[in-house]
């Protein structure tokens, strides 16, 4: 399966994922855990986004805490 994801940004961006289905399953299970905790749709490719945004500021404070030890 292939999703699409479109990041509003400056360039707007579109990025393709591919998933396996038993990651399509566990999206299903965390879409529909998400839709009762905040009582709004949520999309698959919503629950993408916010995983892909949340690694990459992960990385970033990382890669800050390194500098910040070397230095």
């Amino acid at each position: 399966m292939i999703y699409t994801l479109k990041e509003k940004n400056i360039y707007m961006m579109n990025r393709s994922v591919k998933i396996t289905d038993a990651t399509d399953e566990h999206l299903e299970t965390l879409k529909m855990l998400l839709s009762r905790k905040v009582k709004k749709k949520v999309t698959k490719g919503q629950i993408i986004t916010w995983s892909l945004k949340t690694l990459t500021d992960k990385l970033k404070a990382m890669q800050e805490g390194n500098e910040d030890g070397e230095a």
